[in-house]
């Protein structure tokens, strides 16, 4: 339904889906809408090429007009541990990529007892979390560019997720040094390793012992 709300029906050709052994993909004619791009897509206001063809289809209760479906795509994907879709503008074309992937029923699970608490995971917690089960550490940089917020308040999202969430660890010395890694990979690499940590190591410590 997005694919068909963005269709550039000056240009010839369908939207397309195909799939294949590893991914599925979704293509329509034309680009991005304005100033759009793969970078900025996340948290950039909505913007419509039919803004007739997406009344109806929102009256048809077929589609949501209040800016939901990126957003909503992301997160159904990264709550089940996957990868995102890679969205990719060709300026004739814009193909969305879903990688045929298993899901992570260990952190389907932690989504859903954080929800049961009244946690909601946004989705920039979750690229953050996500990322995190695939490296030993992050930092801020790289949490910019997952998440497409500018790096003040990226740094305000990972201080909550240390201090408030208690989903994070922060290492490093200050500055540009600093990193950060889950919790709960450096509470398993706590224990792995007891008797080689002490108690009073710290989380920087902890975090230097996962990398």
């Amino acid at each position: 339904m997005n694919a068909l709300c963005h269709l550039d029906f000056r240009l010839p050709g369908p939207v397309l889906v195909k799939q294949y052994r590893r991914k599925l993909e979704i293509s329509n004619p034309g680009g991005l809408v304005g100033d759009i791009n793969p970078a900025n897509i996340h948290h950039h206001p909505r913007l419509s090429r039919n803004p007739v063809l997406v009344q109806a289809l929102t009256r048809l209760r077929l589609i949501n007009h209040s800016n939901l479906g990126i957003g909503r795509m992301f997160r159904a994907m990264l709550i089940e541990g996957k990868e995102p879709q890679r969205i990719a503008d060709e300026r004739s074309y814009v193909r969305v990529s879903f990688k045929r992937q298993e899901t992570s029923a260990a952190f389907r699970e932690f989504v859903a007892i954080e929800e049961e608490k009244g946690q909601i995971l946004e989705v920039d917690h979750l690229f953050v979390l996500g990322y995190l089960m695939a490296h030993p550490e992050l930092d801020t940089g790289t949490a910019v560019e997952l998440g497409q917020r500018r790096e003040s308040e990226t740094r305000d999202t990972l201080d909550d997720m240390a201090g408030v969430l208690d989903y994070l660890e922060r290492g490093g010395n200050g500055g540009r040094g600093v990193y950060w890694c889950s919790r709960r990979r450096s509470r398993r690499t706590s224990e792995r390793s007891a008797g080689s940590v002490s108690a009073s190591a710290g989380a920087s410590t902890i975090c230097r012992n996962s990398r």
